[in-house]
């Protein structure tokens, strides 16, 4: 005697733990880890002096944020970079931000980087720090940072040469997390 597919209970046990395995990618559990600025992340706050959260705050360059366990530092803008420098003609009206940033792992898992984690963000437009100087020889790859481990790049991007640019940096692909620093 023959049984339908869907009267078997083993499939119905492998669909639902599927399902819960899809789920759980979605929504990851370092979502939740420490968000404040590196400087204060071991300081106690009481509830009538809670500071913003790092996603909350624009930070500025030269300081330090930690969102998912991963700590990131703009180290320093360069808006002068030209054609000279190993650039292209950048659009009319832009000019190139090269931005020198260092990665810290301060979790305990392994974490992956990539340069398409950061955007630019000009004029209510975002866009990816996809541009790159020829002769740079310190751009960020993408690559692992095991606990504690640490990278410094360059990641270049062109954007208008007047109003507000800011960079914007989202860890993981399913969060709205991010971490803003003000470039301009």
């Amino acid at each position: 005697m023959k049984t339908s597919l869907l009267k078997k209970w083993w499939i119905w046990v492998l669909a639902i733990v599927g399902v819960f395995l899809f789920v759980s990618l979605l929504n990851p559990a370092d979502d939740h880890a420490d968000t404040r600025p590196a400087s204060s992340a071991s300081k106690k706050t009481t509830a009538s002096s809670k500071p913003a959260s790092d996603d909350q705050k624009v930070h500025a360059v030269g300081e330090a944020a930690v969102i998912n366990g991963v700590e990131l530092k703009v180290n320093k803008v360069d808006k002068s970079a030209s054609e000279n420098a190993g650039f292209s003609t950048p659009k009319t009206g832009n000019q190139y931000y090269q931005v020198n940033v260092t990665l810290t792992n301060k979790g305990a898992k392994e974490i992956n980087y990539n340069p398409l984690d950061f955007k630019i963000k000009a004029g209510g437009n975002m866009t990816d720090f996809d541009e790159f100087a020829v002769d740079d020889d310190n751009r960020l790859e993408t690559g692992s940072l095991t606990k504690g481990g640490t990278v410094t790049g360059n990641i270049v991007a062109q954007a208008p040469t007047d109003g507000t640019v800011e960079l914007i940096y989202t860890p993981s692909f399913f969060s709205e997390k991010h971490l803003t620093f003000k470039l301009q």
